[in-house]
């Protein structure tokens, strides 16, 4: 569901004398004139630029134009309609079902390959030299780690889920110290949410790097000690048996030695969650350029949530060049309505001490997905 504009507001004291700054000194194309609003086209992809006249956005933002109280810039993303504001998946522009075609890329990553596919197309045309993701770790086994790859061999090799945590972006100070500029950063929605803390902070430099954020759907990860008490010790499957796992309603692993699957109930599980998971609201992954997940009924594709034009730029590009194929998310009603429901249960996870005003958290649950009260 595309935005239809993204805006920088100024507040200042003299409408004319900033509109001919702007416009004149600066060569802003004028694109609404009001007695009190002036606002600038400053060509496509780029924000809006909005000057106000400072009393009036003070009055808009409810605070006192006087001192300290308002500050004179805000930041908007203006939608279409209450819907959108409502929608527990976040803003997005579509929703589809990708695989990868080529056969080993499919084979190797989870579901339908698209993480995997997006950053071997990306290395080999050019767009990123490296990748932050994660892969198994070399001291402990089916763990995972932060690392950087930079061609088809070590984002192969890194394929696949682990369900145990892995602080991907701590792998860019590997990519720094390789000389790395353009990267694209995987990650769960704690982490897809990285580049808007970097802003926050004024860490630009880091910023500027991620040509591309790659958000994975989670509701949790597991503690490896708690995880590998239910594999080995409960189930009584060493881990060099393990050939895959991954999570569909329930905690799916395959042996190696049998190709057998072997199923735990996730409820078996609970009590291994990691402590900052049980407090995370995102399950969507709202903040990356393309979110991603296996929640489809059928095997074999990739629930893909492409959410900025930047996004939507690399899908367009992976489609033409035949790498991936694309289905509307509309053929698996299931799956949507189900990313909706998890993204909603996850919202409620925001703690009660902290639902203030002065708190600003994605927490807003439509009525449809609120908990129905006991009889």
């Amino acid at each position: 569901m595309p935005l239809e504009m993204t805006a920088v507001m100024i507040g200042v004291e003299d409408l004319a004398r900033s509109k001919k700054f702007y416009g004149e000194g600066l060569g802003c194309k004028i694109d609404q004139d009001y007695p009190n609003f002036v606002s600038f086209n400053l060509g496509e992809g780029s924000s809006s630029l909005a000057l106000y006249e400072r009393e009036a956005a003070a009055k808009d933002a409810g605070v006192s134009p006087e001192g300290s109280g308002f500050r004179g810039v805000s930041f908007h993303f203006i939608v279409p309609s209450q819907e959108t504001v409502d929608e527990v998946i976040g803003i997005y522009r579509d929703i589809y079902l990708v695989r990868a075609n080529d056969e080993k890329i499919f084979d190797v990553g989870q579901d339908g390959g698209l993480v995997s596919a997006l950053l071997i197309w990306g290395l080999e045309n050019g767009k990123i030299d490296g990748g932050l993701t994660s892969k198994l770790s070399e001291e402990r086994v089916w763990d995972a780690e932060p690392c950087v790859v930079t061609n088809r061999e070590e984002v192969l090799a890194s394929a696949g889920s682990r369900y145990t945590y892995a602080a991907n972006p701590l792998a860019m100070k590997e990519a720094e110290k390789r000389g790395l500029k353009n990267l694209a950063l995987v990650g769960m929605s704690c982490q897809s949410s990285i580049n808007g803390t970097l802003s926050a902070r004024n860490v630009n430099k880091y910023r500027r790097r991620i040509q591309l954020v790659i958000g994975l759907l989670c509701s949790k990860s597991f503690t490896y000690d708690g995880l590998t008490k239910a594999i080995t010790q409960d189930y009584g499957i060493p881990y060099d048996d393990v050939a895959k796992v991954n999570i569909k309603g329930r905690f799916q692993m395959w042996k190696k030695s049998t190709g057998e699957e072997v199923d735990i109930p996730l409820k078996e599980l609970h009590q291994y969650t990691r402590e900052g998971c049980k407090l995370c609201p995102d399950f969507a992954a709202e903040h990356a350029d393309i979110s991603t997940g296996g929640l489809g009924q059928g095997d074999g594709w990739t629930l893909t949530i492409v959410r900025t034009e930047r996004g939507a730029e690399w899908m367009r590009e992976l489609q033409d060049a035949g790498w991936i194929t694309v289905r509307p998310g509309s053929e698996d009603e299931a799956a949507v309505e189900l990313m909706r429901k998890l993204a909603a249960k996850s919202r409620r996870r925001w703690p009660g001490e902290l639902d203030k005003e002065e708190f600003l958290a994605p927490r807003a649950i439509p009525e449809k997905y609120m908990p129905k009260p006991k009889a």
